[in-house]
């Protein structure tokens, strides 16, 4: 090889030789390479950042875990812990991706029952504030509610009811909202519309008690006192609390006065 060198001098002939030199053959090298990076030990890792709670760290190397560890069998654990830490980041949205790949990806897993409840409450940490667009909340309430149904002895099925009502109350409290709109402008008829819509489609509100106060004096502002009486008298049936009581008590005086 050296009398050969000697006889090829030539600096490009010379460059390409290093070259051939250094490129490793065969496949020995990069499994070498691969085998090298210990995915079970980089998980082990991962949970010891997260018990640290350096969740920043945690994100960096479940990202590397993934480019390297493709269909390994920690692939679900990784996705977890990840998803995890983001929404102990405040990314719920991005929390959201991580446990709707559990569960698309992974559905025996262990963790894919949590990662079903996780979807629904990161969807709500993740909706607007109640005057904005509330597509997000909603779809917090279906995934709840699936879960839910699906999973009644689930540990985590307290929680989702816990979820879903404020989900509820939200959706409620915008109808509420819209409907104080609409009365501050003297537009009373569609102000009972927007009462209408919270009561029938969110009856266990706790703004149903005053929805339905505050209707029936907008119905009678527009002469529909029969309308209004059969609303009072139901408010006065049921179960509320005495401030309320003793408001449709004096409305119920007015509406016998009027009549």
């Amino acid at each position: 090889m050296y009398k050969f060198m000697q006889k090829n001098t030539n600096p490009f002939f010379l460059l390409l030789l290093g070259i051939f030199i250094m490129i490793p053959w065969g496949g020995a090298e990069a499994k070498k390479i691969k085998e090298a990076y210990n995915c079970s030990e980089r998980f082990e890792k991962v949970k010891k950042k997260f018990e640290k709670g350096k969740y920043g760290d945690v994100k960096n190397i479940c990202d590397d875990i993934r480019l390297n560890c493709h269909g390994h069998n920690v692939m679900d654990s990784v996705i977890y812990y990840l998803a995890k830490a983001q929404m102990l980041t405040k990314n719920p949205d991005e929390a959201k991706v991580e446990f709707q790949q559990i569960v698309r990806d992974y559905p025996n897993s262990p963790f894919a029952e949590e990662a079903r409840f996780r979807i629904g409450q990161c969807s709500l940490l993740d909706s607007k504030s109640f005057e904005r667009d509330q597509a997000t909340t909603k779809e917090a309430i279906r995934e709840l509610r699936r879960f839910v149904i699906s999973y009644p002895q689930s540990p985590f099925a307290d929680s989702a009811k816990v979820y879903y009502s404020q989900a509820i109350e939200k959706l409620a409290k915008k109808e509420f909202s819209n409907a104080r709109f609409y009365e501050k402008i003297d537009e009373y008829e569609a102000a009972v519309v927007y009462y209408k819509v919270l009561i029938n489609e969110f009856p266990e509100s706790k703004y149903v008690p005053e929805a339905k106060l505050n209707m029936v004096e907008d119905l009678m502002k527009v002469n529909r006192e029969t309308e209004a009486q059969a609303i009072l008298e139901d408010l006065l049936n049921s179960e509320i609390g005495n401030e309320i009581r003793g408001k449709a008590e004096a409305l119920k005086e007015r509406l016998g006065k009027s009549g």
